[in-house]
């Protein structure tokens, strides 16, 4: 999204609830919690620049960041 907000542009899509995003502190990362099916919530993160994620195995319920990232 651009800084007026438009250019709208999905990140995700997956069948689950993708809730919580979190920028890193440089700005080319969003972690976020996600439930995917039956499974618990867990973090994912997105990388901005190539559009990869990773997850599931990063723990936790709740996407926040602190001061190293």
């Amino acid at each position: 999204m651009d800084s007026d907000g438009e250019n709208l542009r999905r990140l995700t899509n997956d069948h689950g609830y993708d809730l919580s995003p979190t920028w890193s502190p440089s700005g080319d990362r969003i972690t976020y919690t996600s439930k995917r099916g039956m499974a618990n919530w867990r973090l994912y993160e997105l990388d901005l620049a190539s559009g990869g994620g990773q997850g599931g195995g990063i723990g936790g319920s709740a996407a926040s960041r602190g001061p190293g990232g």
